[in-house]
């Protein structure tokens, strides 16, 4: 797996190659390390990001960590939250949240 660094947005996984195949365990903790990266990159608590999608600070816990799926909102509403602008990787992430 190739990590890269955008600008103003932290770093980002490669899961191009990711979408559509793999274990939906493996999936979610993938999206959640990916999403946890970004929030830390803000700076953004977890009681924060919480509050954008009506989730307890245990909730974004267990997201961010794959225990629990996301919903494609709480997603499109984090990415909107975190600055994240780039399409193609929201396709991506959307992608593998299945």
């Amino acid at each position: 797996m190739i990590t890269t660094t955008v600008p103003n947005e932290g770093p980002v996984l490669n899961m191009t190659s990711l979408t559509g195949a793999g274990n939906p365990a493996v999936l979610r903790i993938l999206l959640g390390a990916q999403l946890r990266r970004l929030r830390e990159a803000k700076r953004i608590t977890l009681e924060d990001a919480g509050n954008v999608i009506r989730a307890s600070h245990s909730k974004m816990s267990r997201l961010e960590s794959g225990r629990v799926a996301f919903k494609d909102r709480d997603i499109v509403d984090l990415f909107m939250y975190y600055g994240v602008t780039d399409q193609a990787q929201i396709q991506t992430l959307r992608g593998v949240a299945v």
